[in-house]
């Protein structure tokens, strides 16, 4: 069983790798990395960061890494994994920040969607968690998400 600082290091290589030499393989390697449980929270957001990078336009990977990537965020996010608590904002705050920037646009809505899809419609009885609509509501709020939108359409 490898611990936090052999993936530190693994990590670490992966981060200096060209980009120019990621492929899909490299992607399901970090896909197993990510759902890995007994990994630190830190170590696991430095594997989402990178393959969040990965998967951007102008990220100079082959398109199809990029959609490997997209595919190990999605399963990411759906995953019950204890690590990704917290990083669900990290990786919303990424999307609204490439949405501000013109870049990745697209894939940036596909993974808000993605998160947002996780949120119930409504509130259970006695359930204290946030619905999608607040999610939404707080997007909105927080980062004037449409007004980005509308602005990115112009």
């Amino acid at each position: 069983r490898l611990e936090d600082v052999d993936m530190d290091g693994l990590l670490l290589r992966f981060e200096n790798l060209s980009r120019t030499r990621f492929t899909p393989w490299l992607m399901q390697l970090l896909s197993l990395l990510i759902e890995s449980y007994h990994l630190g929270i830190a170590t696991v957001e430095r594997a989402v960061l990178l393959v969040w990078d990965v998967a951007q336009d102008d990220s100079g990977v082959h398109p199809s890494v990029q959609l490997h990537a997209m595919k190990v965020l999605k399963d990411a996010i759906k995953s019950n994994n204890v690590s990704m608590i917290g990083l669900e904002n990290r990786i919303l705050n990424l999307c609204v920040f490439g949405i501000k920037k013109h870049k990745s646009v697209s894939k940036a809505l596909e993974i808000i969607m993605h998160i947002v899809e996780k949120y119930p419609e409504s509130r259970p009885a006695g359930g204290y968690d946030d619905t999608r609509s607040e999610l939404i509501e707080d997007l909105q709020t927080s980062h004037e998400l449409i007004h980005l939108l509308l602005v990115d359409l112009t």
